[in-house]
């Protein structure tokens, strides 16, 4: 927070809707005392400093849980929200090469909305060390059934009908002797021979996806059967945004001096109210949208557009 003053990224007076102020000498005080001085930087270089450390901080998280597992992060859009997520999103997408980020309509409360909207799940799992080709197909579907009966029981308990119940099957294998397993995708119980040979190709291109190499004349053992049921929640419909004709002036609020890095300098950056941004409206970096719960920057090689929904959608200009 002290970095994003410094740098300009927020305005003090206008935190929490102008609710709440920021001291912003405190803010350059402590960040030159703890910081510049002690590595003779300049002052807005080292909040710069501390805005990059924290950005790569968060991609490392985000290269764990896609390029780290085999996914092109260059399929994705990344999603930003809670109080901070929009400040940093513009800049870590460019980094990482994430085409597009989108920005809901309230990211500080996001999290509370999905809360609301995640359907209920119990994870069950039964240990079974086998072969893949010496599998007795009998028990296993044995065991799967004992399983979804278990889950289904658990789920009507807890209010749910058949129809608003989903299972989910999985097994968790590994080549023969490999410390680790991968948890793949089953076909619905009861499973028939030739489901166990889908279930050997599934895990061969997943081991691929995952490690760069798969070992298909090597034996795969069966770990564990795995399995998930879901309790379908009633899914909330967001309505679209309406749209009064306002330009996209209407919605400006002013303008400041941003620092963005050695790579741009201070710029003059435009300040939008995001209640006043409607679909269609077209935003040029550098630019920054303020709103109650959150502050969106729009980096200068950006621009952002407000879609039906009122999402802000974050591109490079030259995409």
């Amino acid at each position: 927070t002290d970095a994003n003053i410094v740098t300009g990224v927020l305005d003090p007076d206008h935190f929490l809707g102008g609710r709440m102020k920021l001291n912003k000498p405190k803010a350059e005080q402590v960040l030159n005392e703890k910081i510049a001085q002690p590595l003779k930087l300049d002052l807005l270089e080292a909040a710069d400093g501390v805005l990059k450390i924290i950005n790569v901080k968060m991609e490392e998280a985000i290269k764990a849980v896609s390029s780290a597992r085999g996914y092109d992060i260059r399929d994705f859009t990344l999603v930003a929200f809670g109080g901070g997520g929009p400040m940093h999103a513009g800049r870590m997408a460019l980094d990482l090469g994430i085409p597009s980020v989108l920005v809901p309509l309230t990211p500080g409360v996001h999290s509370a909305l999905g809360l609301l909207m995640s359907d209920v799940k119990h994870d069950y799992v039964r240990s079974k060390l086998v072969g893949l080709d010496e599998l007795d197909l009998n028990e296993i579907n044995h065991l799967f059934h004992q399983l979804i009966e278990q889950a289904k029981s658990e789920l009507r308990g807890e209010g749910f009908t058949e129809e608003e119940i989903k299972i989910e099957p999985y097994m968790d294998l590994r080549y023969a002797g490999q410390g680790y397993e991968l948890t793949v995708p089953c076909p619905m119980p009861p499973l028939i021979k030739h489901d166990l040979v889908e279930m050997r190709g599934r895990f061969d291109t997943l081991h691929e996806q995952n490690s760069g190499h798969k070992a298909e004349t090597e034996p795969v053992e069966l770990v564990s059967l795995r399995l998930i049921s879901l309790g379908l929640v009633p899914q909330a419909k967001l309505s679209p945004g309406k749209i009064t004709g306002r330009k996209l002036e209407a919605a400006r609020t002013g303008e400041r001096k941003v620092f963005f890095g050695n790579e741009h300098g201070i710029l003059t950056t435009q300040i939008f109210s995001r209640e006043l941004l409607e679909p269609g409206h077209q935003i040029s970096g550098p630019a920054i949208v303020e709103q109650l719960d959150t502050t969106t920057v729009i980096q200068p090689e950006q621009q952002g557009s407000v879609d039906e929904y009122r999402n802000i959608i974050i591109r490079e200009k030259s995409m």
